[in-house]
């Protein structure tokens, strides 16, 4: 296996280009994780019915 953290960076894409590709939302609470422009990105703690 390689170094620390390359293997989630890995997932990060994947998740990241699959939610693209379907033209879909991702939804984390990691938003650091996914600075990728051309995907919108919204945070788990910020959806409705939060508060």
């Amino acid at each position: 296996m390689g170094p620390a953290g390359k293997d989630d960076c890995t997932a990060d894409a994947l998740v990241a280009g699959t939610a693209r590709s379907h033209g879909a939302v991702l939804v984390t609470h990691n938003l650091a994780d996914f600075p990728m422009r051309d995907v919108r990105v919204e945070s788990l703690a910020e959806g409705p019915g939060d508060g």
